[in-house]
């Protein structure tokens, strides 16, 4: 049964001989030895996929990625409740950075979907290392990442799967740190809508989750100042400008639009922020204004300008790089060093040279 659910053991990979799996058959040994000191083995299993070329051109390709992606879901759920510690975090790293192929793909959204839904009672509590720094991430980190993982790969395109869910999830998202997330889902909903016909919308899902994006809205605008909250606003903002009138709802747009105008932007969600006030009045400007344009002067979708002043809220730094990265061990690769005093070639050649010598 599961030799005939499973194709890649048919042109197997880790268990082959195949001069081609070599050095993935190398450094899956090194991510499975659990004698490695464990910051050693957290990069052995990150950097796991990366050991393999893309030989998709051969009819006999080996089935690594597809391979790697079950060996780790294995691993990821070998306990119940699920164990959560800085090796998962890589494991979960690891599926995400497996390439967007049509085998691997839909076990991809499987995998990242099922952690994103887990329960804090599915998930343990955080486990230090000896010698791992803290303070621990909370359960609901490992669900964030999981989501963010997702989003930001091509799982939406080329998985309806995958579509569904990241847009059912974002449906019934349950704070602003999840719709930042879950942004682009939207965004390539309302685009995907008006693909080679922007002047008549087809209704992909994306109307019912437009007047949700307007009481989203409606709510941040009165919600007190956070950083997030703030610039997932303005960014719905011109989300809601720029699809308004392609989806027939420019009337209720503007309607809501104006409750932030009259008033120079001076709401809740800019209180005390003077430059978060400019920023929010020049973002419902332009939103008004594009809910109300002709169609034949609408800019295309995806070409909205920010506020000169706005300073964006970089999201990801504490909710993905400190907790990730914050812990001890990092297996970024490292920044390419200065050129050394008194190198005669430019900058740029030594960064070349240097990278071609890593």
């Amino acid at each position: 049964m599961v030799a005939a659910c499973q194709p890649w053991y048919s042109r197997p990979c880790l268990s082959s001989n195949d001069p081609r799996t070599a050095d993935t058959r190398r450094a899956w040994a090194e991510a499975a030895d659990e004698h490695l000191p464990w910051s050693q083995r957290v990069c052995a299993v990150e950097g796991v996929t990366s050991h393999f070329r893309d030989y998709t051109d051969r009819s006999d390709e080996p089935q690594c990625r597809a391979e790697l992606a079950s060996e780790l879901s294995a691993a990821l759920f070998a306990h119940a409740p699920v164990r959560f510690d800085r090796l998962q975090v890589a494991r979960i790293v690891a599926v995400s950075r497996i390439w967007d192929t049509a085998e691997v793909m839909p076990y991809k959204a499987k995998i990242l979907s099922r952690l994103a839904e887990l329960s804090d009672d599915d998930i343990e509590d955080y486990r230090l290392a000896p010698g791992e720094v803290g303070p621990a991430p909370p359960k609901e980190w490992l669900r964030r990442l999981s989501l963010y993982l997702m989003t930001g790969s091509n799982l939406f395109l080329n998985v309806a799967a995958a579509r569904q869910y990241e847009v059912a999830r974002r449906a019934r998202a349950r704070d602003d740190v999840e719709r930042r997330i879950l942004y682009n889902v939207l965004a390539q909903l309302f685009e995907n809508a008006v693909w080679g016909h922007p002047k008549r919308a087809e209704d992909n899902g994306s109307f019912a989750m437009f007047d949700l994006l307007l009481r989203d809205i409606d709510a941040s605008v009165l919600a007190p100042y956070d950083p997030l909250s703030f610039d997932l606003l303005v960014d719905h903002l011109a989300l809601a400008g720029t699809y308004a009138k392609r989806f027939g709802r420019g009337p209720q747009t503007v309607t809501l639009v104006s409750r932030i105008l009259p008033r120079n932007a001076a709401v809740p969600a800019c209180a005390g922020q003077p430059a978060a006030c400019r920023d929010l009045l020049a973002a419902a400007t332009r939103a008004r204004e594009d809910a109300q344009a002709d169609l034949d002067r609408l800019m295309p979708t995806g070409t909205g300008m920010p506020s000169p002043e706005r300073t964006r809220f970089e999201w990801w730094v504490p909710l993905i790089d400190v907790p990730l990265y914050g812990h001890g061990v990092d297996c970024r690769p490292k920044r390419t060093p200065e050129p050394p005093p008194g190198w005669t070639i430019g900058e740029r050649s030594w960064r070349l040279a240097h990278s071609r010598l890593r």
